[in-house]
């Protein structure tokens, strides 16, 4: 975080165990090799890399397929109570490798918090069931924390969780929502989103706030790619375009993303970028943290300096 912005980009660290990490899905190595081997042209894994591959550069959601994400999220709120388990009470007594994936992207929204007392507005974007704002909103009374989700009922599902008066809910696709600047972000949260939004979607996203976002976090599941061995941990910086990871044992796909070049070519220097180890998820797979930081030059300081009786929350 104390780079300074004419430094050049930041390289991925990574801390993990990879043997741990093999262990971990050694059952995983023969729908593996299956799948390379195209020998299950049926399987959901492989359908669903298609699919992918067909919307990578698409771009942003159709009418239809908005709509057809808040039906999807009306069919899982059923379980939004089962999240009150991963609620986050003390931050500053986490254990950062033990912590889940959204505690780690609570903590490192917390760290950049902490660094500049001139943040006052923070967006998490596919928020759900927001424990991250349940949590740091009491933590940051001058900032103002907003869950942007396509669910029609996010403030209800929400309700399960403590409350503040700096916090508040924004129904819709986020995307529209930062084009139409009805949500303008000092800080802009990804944790466990972005690896479910295209390539050129993605980048829409980060140029449609970059003249007022200061800090981009994404805090995401990282896995190994499906054509390449498990033990081969990628590095997001060598990334052409998107590639593909997921588990195989459930048979779901995520994108892998340049998330560097991504934040280089809308204007955001990388500051930090690490891989960690991921115990929690369900299947085996590592979690990358990444912060981007805007250039000086390219922010637009009028934001920052508007006072708080002409912003909208």
């Amino acid at each position: 975080m104390k780079k300074e912005d004419t430094e050049p980009l930041y390289e991925t660290k990574k801390d993990i165990n990879t043997l741990n990490f093999l262990q971990n899905s050694v059952s995983n190595i023969g729908k593996h090799i299956a799948i390379k081997m195209r020998l299950f042209p049926n399987n959901s894994l492989y359908r669903q890399i298609d699919e992918f591959e067909m919307k990578r550069n698409k771009g942003a959601l159709s009418t239809e397929e908005v709509q057809s994400m808040v039906e999807y999220q009306h069919y899982v709120d059923s379980d939004h109570k089962s999240y009150a388990d991963r609620m986050i009470s003390e931050i500053e007594h986490l254990d950062r490798e033990k912590a889940t994936i959204y505690q780690k992207g609570a903590l490192l929204l917390y760290d950049v918090l902490k660094s500049d007392p001139n943040i006052r507005r923070v967006v998490n974007v596919g928020a759900r069931v927001d424990i991250v704002s349940s949590c740091l909103a009491k933590k940051f009374p001058l900032v103002d924390f907003i869950s942007v989700d396509f669910n029609e009922n996010l403030d209800e599902i929400n309700s399960v969780l403590p409350q503040s008066n700096n916090w508040f809910f924004e129904k819709g696709y986020a995307l529209e929502l930062f084009k139409e600047k009805r949500v303008v972000p000092d800080v802009v949260l990804f944790s466990s989103t972005s690896v479910l939004i295209n390539q050129r979607e993605l980048e829409e996203y980060v140029g449609s706030f970059s003249d007022s976002a200061k800090y981009i976090i994404f805090n995401e599941p990282w896995w190994t790619p499906v054509n390449r061995f498990l033990s081969y941990v990628p590095v997001p910086e060598e990334i052409g375009g998107s590639w593909y990871g997921g588990c195989f044992r459930q048979g779901y796909v995520n994108y892998l993303h340049n998330y560097h070049k991504i934040l280089s070519d809308c204007g955001y220097n990388v500051v930090l970028s690490l891989i960690v180890s991921n115990e929690h998820w369900h299947c085996p797979c590592y979690c990358l943290q990444i912060i981007g930081k805007r250039n000086k030059n390219n922010l637009n300081e009028r934001h920052e300096e508007m006072p708080m009786s002409q912003r909208k929350y």
